[in-house]
């Protein structure tokens, strides 16, 4: 498995696991909104918290970490006796989720 095979993994597993609607759930309770959206503050819906939390993995994945609204994603690379690894954590709230997957240089 590649470097970025090995990226596009994690964000499937975590884009497949995570508990969106409990997100989605919790900012109701809560009445934790984002701004500028549609020109008003709300509640976003389950498929923008899911887009944001696609688009903090992707920078994670790039840069290293990402945080807004709520999501903190961080990616962590080392190599052990096996190789390099990676993994990606996403957290929102109290939420976390996450894994390393090995890959190949």
């Amino acid at each position: 498995m590649t470097r970025q095979e090995a990226i596009q993994h994690q964000i499937d597993e975590i884009m497949d696991t995570f508990d969106f609607e409990e997100v989605h759930s919790w900012m109701v309770h809560s009445n934790w909104t984002w701004g500028n959206m549609d020109g008003q503050a709300r509640v976003p819906d389950v498929y923008e918290i899911r887009q944001s939390a696609r688009e903090r993995l992707k920078q994670a994945a790039a840069t290293g970490y990402s945080c807004t609204g709520g999501f903190t994603a961080v990616l962590v690379e080392d190599e052990d006796e096996d190789g390099p690894w990676l993994k990606l954590d996403l957290h929102f709230g109290l939420m976390t989720i996450n894994d390393g997957t090995s890959y190949k240089k």
